[in-house]
């Protein structure tokens, strides 16, 4: 996704920059890593499958 003038001044106290980097989580691949603007990395598990 990129980064554009709209979504920067909708990005109200950094709140839609981590929902960003959550969806991004959600949807990488088991064991990709995804950082979010403070550098912070989180790394998918694989889930249970049911």
């Amino acid at each position: 996704m990129s980064i554009t003038p709209e979504l920067v001044e909708q990005d109200d106290g950094g709140r839609l920059i981590k929902k960003i980097v959550a969806l991004e989580a959600i949807l990488a691949t088991p064991g990709e890593i995804v950082a979010d603007d403070q550098g912070r990395e989180f790394v998918k598990i694989a889930s249970a499958s049911t």
